[in-house]
C-alpha cells in the first residue's frame, strides 16, 4: 500500500502496562519538544502537524486508485464512518480559579500550567491505546475503536476499476445508510482498556499541583460506550479557515455529557451499559474483577412513555437497569494484562495505516500552520490573551446538518471570522467561531453583531449564543500525543450559555452585556433588551440578556451619536468650515476630507461632531479588505433605501440587487444616479469611511465619480470624441449644479490609520483625487489628547 515504514520503536512501555507506538524525534523525551525551523513537506514538519488530527478522522476517508493513460492516480472521498467504540470524556475541576490567580502572569503561565497537567492526561491515554478525537477548553474526549480488515472490504464496496467519472464528493449527515458501517469486533478489549485507562488517570493523575497556587486541577470523569458516527465536513469554497473539520457524534457522544455531570472530581462515572460490557468482557478475561459505588445524585430520566409511571414504579428492574455507577477499582491479573497490551499495539497499528499525512494540514487553520511554521517553539508554547468576540451557533433547522453547516461557513468565512469547532451532542448540532481568534480585525464587536445579523438573514435556522472579552488563545494538549487550536475562559461560558437561553426563549441570538462594554456607540442601537436578571454561568452576578434589534434593516440602526466631549476642536472647526464652504468662496455640494492620526485617537469623534455642526446625518462604513468590490455602494444603498422619496426607495433597492448579483459596474453607474436623486430630495448625507485603507480601488472610483457630480459626468460623456477638447472643469461642473434644483449635500469623511504596508493619507487623497488637479481633498492629522483636553472633557 505504499505506507513506508512503520516507527521503530514498537515496543514495550516501562512497568504500568501498555505498549507504545512513536518516533523517536516526538517521544523520545515523553513530553513536548522544541520544534527547530521547519520546512514544510519533511518529515519533522509531519511529526509536528500529527498530533492536531485525530486517528478517527482518516476513517471517514476512503481512497480511490485509478489509472490514466500515463500515471496512476488517486482521488480522496469523504463518507461518514459509523462503529462501535469506548467513549471516555475527561474534564478539568478547578480551572476557573487557577485562571484567575494566573491572570496577571499572561497567558504562557496559564497556558504551561493547564498543558504539563494534559500531558500527564494523554500519555496514559496513549498508553492504553486511547484516541483523543476532541478538545473542549479544559476537557478532552477519547474513543476506543477499531475494526478489522475484512469489515472494512466488506462494507466499502469500492471497486478497483472506478473511473473519475464516477468519483463524486458526497456530504452525508451523519447516520444515514450510505455511510461506512464498521462492526467492532474488539468491544470487550476497547472496554477493558478503556477502564484500566480512567483508574490508572484517576490514581496517578487525579490531582494535579500548580506551581504558586494553592488550588489543585483534578479531574472527573465519564465512561460509556455505545455507537460512534464519524465524518469530515469538506468547505468546497474557503478563503480564511482550513478546508476539512471532523465531527464526532452518535449516542454515546450524547449520552457521556450527562455521566460526566455526575462524577464529582476525583470520580469516574460509567453507564449502565457500560457496566454491563465489562461483566461479558468476563467471558474473555475470567479474572477481571471491577468493584463499583451508586451515585447519589443519580435521578432516572423517564421519557414521554414512561410519565404516567407511579413513584415506585421508578424503582423497578428496567429503571434500575440504567443506572449509572462509581468505578472504583479495576483488578485484572497478568495474562490479561499482557492481552490488552498486544491488543493496544495492533489497534495503534491499524489506526496508523489508515493516516494520510498528505491532508493533515488541511485540518488545521491557515494562520495556525504560519505559527507552527516559524519554529523555535513547542506547539503547547504558543499561547496569546486575546479579546474575543465568541459565537455559539446552534442549528434549529431540520434539514441536512452538512448543508446548514456549508452556509454557516460561508457567512463566518465572508467575514474572516474562523470556525474554530463543530459539535453533536446531546444539545444538537452546533458549531463554534470566535472573531479575533487568530488574526486581529477592526470593530470585532461590530462584526460579531454583523455576522449575527447574515446569519439570521439567510433563515437557515439559528440560534445563537454571542459573549466577548479575554479568553486565552493557543494550542491546547501535548505536542507529542494530541493537540489543538483553542480558545478558554469565561467568554466561552458564557456563550455556550447565551446559545442554549436563545434556544429555550426561540429566539435567534442572546449577548450579554460584555459585548457592549468597550463597543462603538452605534452597537446599542443595533440590540433591544430581552431580559433582565438572567443567571448565566461565567458571570459572577445575573446579567442582563439582549437580541437582534426588530429594525428591518441594520444600516438605518447605524447612525452615529454626536454627544461626546469637546476634543480637538480645532480640528473639527476646519472640517465643519470646509462642508459648509463656510469662507472658502465656494459653493460646493460634494465634499470630501482625509482624517489621519494613530489608533484611539478620536478621529471618528472628529468626523462626526464636525458632520452634527454642519447639519448633515453621519453614517459609518467600516471597510475591510474582504468585503470584496463596492463595498461603499452596498452601504450608500442600504441607507438611502430608507428615504422617503419613491423613487430613491425603489433606486437603492435595484443597485442592492445588482449587488447581489456581482453586477459590479452597472451597479457602480446605479449608485452614482441614485446619489443625484437622492440629493434632489434635500437629502445632507455624510458618509464616515473608517479604515479607508481597506477600501477597495473600486469603491475609490465611485467616491471620486460621486464627487464630479451629474453635470460633469453628462458634459464628459456627451462631448465629440476629437482629440485636444478640453474637458469642463470642476469649479463649471459645481458652478452649474449649484444653481440647479439640487439643494442636498454628500460628503465622505476619509478615516485613515497609518499601518505598515498599507497605503498613506496622502495616497489615498492622490487616489481620490486622480486624473483632476482640480479637486482638493485637504488631510486633517488628528494627534492624541493632552493631559487639559482630557480634563476639560471630564
Amino acid at each position: 500500500k505504499n505506507l513506508g515504514p512503520l516507527p521503530k520503536n514498537i515496543g514495550r512501555l516501562p512497568s504500568g502496562g501498555g505498549r507504545q507506538v512513536s518516533t523517536d524525534s516526538v517521544f523520545s523525551t515523553g513530553t513536548n519538544f522544541a520544534v527547530r525551523s521547519i520546512r514544510r513537506g519533511t518529515q519533522e514538519w509531519q511529526d509536528l502537524v500529527k498530533p492536531f488530527v485525530a486517528d478517527l478522522a482518516f476513517y471517514s476517508v476512503k481512497t480511490r486508485h485509478f489509472h490514466t493513460n500515463h500515471s496512476n492516480s488517486q482521488h480522496l472521498n469523504f463518507r461518514p464512518f459509523t462503529t462501535q467504540a469506548a467513549v471516555m470524556f475527561v474534564d478539568i475541576s478547578g480551572y476557573s480559579k487557577i485562571a484567575s490567580a494566573l491572570a496577571d502572569r499572561g497567558a504562557h503561565a496559564l497556558s504551561t500550567a493547564v498543558n504539563s497537567y494534559l500531558s500527564r492526561i494523554l500519555r496514559i491515554v496513549r498508553h492504553h491505546g486511547g484516541d483523543v478525537v476532541k478538545f473542549a477548553g479544559d476537557a478532552v474526549l477519547c474513543l476506543w475503536h477499531s475494526s478489522t480488515m475484512e469489515e472494512e472490504e466488506k462494507n466499502d464496496g469500492l471497486s478497483s476499476s472506478t473511473t473519475p467519472g464516477e468519483m463524486t464528493s458526497a456530504f452525508n449527515t451523519m447516520g444515514t445508510s450510505s455511510s461506512s458501517s464498521h462492526i467492532n469486533t474488539h468491544m470487550k478489549e476497547n472496554v477493558v482498556a478503556a477502564a484500566l485507562c480512567a483508574v490508572q488517570l484517576q490514581t496517578e493523575a487525579g490531582v494535579h499541583d500548580v506551581e504558586g497556587v494553592e488550588s489543585k486541577f483534578r479531574i472527573h470523569i465519564g465512561l460509556c460506550e455505545g455507537t460512534v458516527e464519524s465524518e469530515i465536513f469538506s468547505c468546497p469554497t474557503t478563503k480564511h479557515m482550513q478546508r476539512l473539520y471532523h465531527l464526532v457524534g452518535g449516542e454515546a457522544i450524547e449520552e457521556i455529557g450527562d455521566l460526566v455531570d455526575l462524577a464529582k472530581a476525583t470520580q469516574t462515572c460509567v453507564s449502565a451499559g457500560f457496566v454491563r460490557k465489562l461483566e461479558e468482557a468476563k467471558s474473555s478475561f475470567p479474572n477481571l474483577e471491577a468493584t463499583y459505588d451508586s451515585v447519589p445524585d443519580w435521578v432516572p430520566d423517564i421519557s414521554d412513555e414512561d410519565s404516567n409511571l407511579e413513584e415506585e414504579d421508578l424503582e423497578d428492574e428496567d429503571c434500575v437497569s440504567r443506572e449509572p455507577k462509581l468505578l472504583t477499582h479495576l483488578k485484572i491479573d497478568d495474562d490479561t494484562k499482557e492481552r490488552i497490551e498486544i491488543f493496544v499495539e495492533d489497534t495503534i497499528i491499524e489506526r496508523l495505516e489508515k493516516r494520510n499525512a498528505s491532508m493533515e494540514e488541511e485540518f488545521i487553520h491557515p494562520a495556525v500552520l504560519d505559527l507552527l511554521s516559524h519554529g523555535g517553539l513547542s506547539p503547547t508554547q504558543i499561547a496569546q490573551m486575546r479579546d474575543l468576540v465568541v459565537l455559539f451557533i446552534a442549528q434549529t433547522s431540520h434539514g441536512s446538518p452538512a448543508n446548514w453547516l456549508l452556509e454557516v461557513q460561508a457567512v463566518l468565512d465572508r467575514n474572516q471570522c474562523p470556525l474554530l469547532q463543530i459539535v453533536a451532542d446531546d444539545k444538537g448540532v452546533h458549531a463554534i467561531a470566535a472573531v479575533n481568534a487568530v488574526t486581529s480585525v477592526p470593530e470585532s464587536r461590530w462584526l460579531g453583531l454583523e455576522i449575527c445579523r447574515q446569519l439570521v438573514e439567510q433563515k437557515i435556522g439559528v440560534s445563537i449564543g454571542m459573549a466577548a472579552g479575554s479568553t486565552f488563545c493557543g494550542v491546547t494538549g501535548s505536542s507529542s500525543v494530541a493537540c489543538r487550536w483553542d480558545i478558554t475562559g469565561a467568554p466561552p461560558v458564557r456563550a455556550a450559555r447565551l446559545m442554549q437561553y436563545a434556544m429555550k426563549k426561540n429566539v435567534p441570538m442572546a449577548i450579554d452585556e460584555s459585548l457592549l462594554n468597550g463597543s462603538s456607540s452605534t452597537l446599542p442601537a443595533r440590540v433591544s433588551l430581552l431580559e433582565d436578571n438572567v443567571p448565566v454561568k461565567g458571570s459572577p452576578e445575573p446579567v442582563r440578556v439582549f437580541t437582534l434589534s426588530q429594525a428591518s434593516e441594520f444600516a438605518a440602526m447605524n447612525l452615529l451619536e454626536t454627544k461626546h466631549g469637546e476634543m480637538h476642536n480645532d480640528q473639527v472647526d476646519f472640517i465643519r468650515k470646509h462642508l459648509t464652504n463656510e469662507g472658502n468662496g465656494r459653493h460646493s455640494r460634494r465634499l470630501a476630507v482625509v482624517i489621519t492620526g494613530p489608533t484611539l485617537a478620536g478621529k471618528k469623534i472628529v468626523a462626526q461632531r464636525a458632520a452634527g455642526y454642519a447639519d448633515m446625518t453621519p453614517f459609518l462604513h467600516v471597510s475591510d479588505s474582504s468585503y470584496g468590490l463596492l463595498q461603499i455602494v452596498r452601504t450608500v444603498a442600504r441607507w438611502f433605501k430608507y428615504v422617503e422619496n419613491e423613487r430613491v426607495h425603489d433606486k437603492a433597492k435595484i443597485v442592492l440587487d445588482l449587488m447581489n448579483r456581482n453586477l459590479f459596474s452597472r451597479a457602480h453607474d446605479e449608485c452614482l444616479c441614485l446619489v443625484d436623486d437622492a440629493m434632489d430630495t434635500n437629502l445632507h448625507a455624510c458618509f464616515i469611511v473608517d479604515r479607508v485603507e481597506f477600501l477597495d480601488d473600486f469603491s475609490i472610483s465611485f467616491i471620486r465619480e460621486c464627487l464630479h457630480g451629474r453635470r460633469y459626468r453628462q458634459e464628459v460623456a456627451s462631448r465629440p470624441p476629437k482629440l485636444g477638447l478640453a474637458r469642463p472643469s470642476l469649479e463649471d461642473s459645481v458652478s452649474s449644479l449649484s444653481f440647479s434644483s439640487s439643494s442636498g449635500r454628500i460628503a465622505f469623511l476619509c478615516v485613515h490609520v497609518p499601518l505598515y504596508n498599507t497605503p498613506t493619507a496622502r495616497a489615498v487623497a492622490d487616489d481620490i483625487t486622480r486624473s483632476h488637479r482640480r479637486l482638493k481633498v485637504p488631510i486633517i492629522e488628528v494627534g492624541e489628547a493632552t493631559v487639559e483636553q482630557m480634563r476639560e472633557m471630564i
